[in-house]
């Protein structure tokens, strides 16, 4: 609980900064002079938001807190999910990330699988120099399914391969992409939870496979995940509602937003929030909430604007540091995207142009 509790109060300040660095880029013109610092900033607070994230997932998985929920899970809709979550960190580095199209489902809860694609695609993007290539491939083997993520990075040594999935174990790897030795055994532990294995194969100088081995589901059965096809598009003259009552972070939340052309409704809590909606003449498509706000739950304070607000029913994106897991997991469950802080802001900028599409074309949901 000291984790959980500590790490929740790490996110917020984390979460600021990112946010604020991400509207500074919108708006900096004299790149040359300002791009270095801008980079160290945001490669400083990359650096601590995967470090307090690992924390927090490597104590959930330790503790127990999140209970796998096995279901299909189309692997051709994941890789195309974290792709679109990751291309942030693959355009500086001009790499090319992709996936081998597929048709092969697995059985597994879709939390943890995504959660271990995410981890082994970062490792792969910060491993791998410039205009290289970070591909996840699918293929069958019998009853099981082998996921893979390979990469053209530096290559690992046979040494370091024995002991890279222990926790603090760090590598072979100079330099300043170097870890916390914490991500890796993560991903072992989630795949032991969902009754998988991940093995690692790599050529010193050549490039990198990580293999994780899941049972494979049948064609036919009631999927989980809602597709989604083709770029997604911008956020620009969308309506969005935020409540968040971290001040701080509220501001640098809007701020980031406006700089990629949304309009935002900002308010510390749902109370506040209903005049403001009742005034105005547009509808609503995202509402956001932090699901830990000052006397009440995110869902509480949508449902008071539901009770209150005539023709509100926008989509809905829950962002929290503190989220019971099988809370998260009943949320999602719903179809409500459940973001753990700190977020990258172009993920959750991308979340809100697919939900954008979903609210315009209804017959997906």
């Amino acid at each position: 609980m000291f984790l959980l509790g500590a790490g929740h109060d790490l996110a917020q300040p984390i979460n600021t900064m990112l946010n604020c660095l991400g509207s500074f880029e919108k708006r900096i013109e004299d790149m040359e002079r300002f791009g270095g610092p801008l980079n160290s900033m945001r490669t400083a607070a990359a650096s601590l938001q995967r470090l307090c994230t690992d924390i927090l997932h490597m104590e959930k998985v330790n503790s127990g807190l999140h209970k796998a929920e096995l279901k299909p899970v189309s692997l051709q809709v994941m890789f195309e999910k974290v792709i679109n979550q990751t291309l942030h960190l693959s355009k500086p580095k001009l790499q090319t990330l992709s996936n081998r199209a597929t048709d092969l489902l697995v059985r597994t809860d879709p939390f943890y699988l995504e959660r271990i694609l995410r981890n082994l695609v970062e490792n792969a993007i910060r491993y791998t120099p410039h205009e290289g290539n970070v591909m996840l491939v699918a293929r069958r083997a019998g009853e099981f399914v082998h996921i893979e993520a390979w990469n053209t990075g530096a290559g690992i040594s046979p040494s370091a391969q024995q002991t890279m999935f222990e926790v603090f174990e760090r590598g072979d790897n100079p330099g300043p992409q170097k870890g916390f030795g914490l991500g890796l055994s993560i991903v072992k532990g989630l795949a032991n939870s969902i009754g998988g294995t991940i093995t690692v194969k790599s050529i010193p100088g050549k490039g990198t496979r990580f293999r994780l081995t899941l049972p494979k589901a049948d064609i036919g059965e009631e999927l989980d995940t809602v597709e989604t096809t083709g770029v997604l598009p911008s956020i620009n003259g969308m309506w969005i509602a935020l409540i968040d009552d971290n001040d701080n972070l509220r501001n640098s939340l809007v701020d980031y937003l406006q700089s990629e052309g949304a309009n935002v409704f900002a308010t510390k809590d749902a109370a506040s929030m209903v005049p403001l909606l009742k005034e105005c003449n547009e509808r609503i498509d995202i509402l956001i909430t932090d699901w830990n706000l000052r006397g009440e739950t995110g869902e509480r304070a949508f449902r008071k604007l539901l009770d209150n607000v005539p023709g509100f029913y926008p989509m809905w994106i829950v962002i929290s540091a503190a989220i019971h897991p099988e809370k998260a997991g009943e949320i999602q469950a719903r179809g409500v995207p459940v973001l753990i802080k700190p977020v990258e802001p172009t993920v959750l900028r991308d979340q809100i142009a697919m939900l954008g599409v979903l609210s315009i074309n209804p017959d997906h949901l």
